[in-house]
């Protein structure tokens, strides 16, 4: 009984899509425009700035995108944009371990799911078209 369990259990594991950090950066791609990179510039920057070190310079490009998604960030509502700084935040900061740092999609989906009002998702939406294949949220 209990070999069949476990081959079971083994064969949906390697059959499953495999739900781990790189579904969160996937998202961020979608959703943002940020690859792993960007966040990792944009992370550099952020420490260096906080320990007071050589500012480290963002290129123009992505200073433009950070200054953009901050921008659209800022004027969502307050459920949008909590679901935003998460979403970004656990792609920023992996090794955290904060409620709010999520190790995979689906941990923060399953945060998120209908906790977004049908009015912020609408104007989440507007801001981030990329999120619309993901269904968080309905408008």
């Amino acid at each position: 009984m209990f070999l069949v369990f476990g081959v079971l259990l083994l064969t949906s594991s390697v059959l499953s899509e495999k739900d781990d950090l790189n579904t969160i950066y996937k998202a961020i791609k979608d959703i943002t425009g940020f690859d792993r990179n960007d966040l990792i510039k944009m992370r550099e920057a952020v420490i260096a700035k906080k320990i007071g070190k050589q500012i480290l310079v963002l290129d123009r490009n992505l200073r433009k995108r950070q200054h953009d998604y901050i921008k659209a960030t800022l004027s969502l509502p307050p459920d949008a944009r909590r679901f935003m700084y998460s979403l970004i935040h656990s792609g920023m900061n992996p090794k955290l371990k904060r409620p709010s740092i999520f190790k995979s999609w689906s941990g923060l989906e399953s945060k998120f799911r209908g906790k977004i009002s049908k009015k912020s998702c609408s104007k989440l939406l507007k801001k981030f078209p990329g999120l619309a294949k993901y269904n968080i949220c309905t408008a």
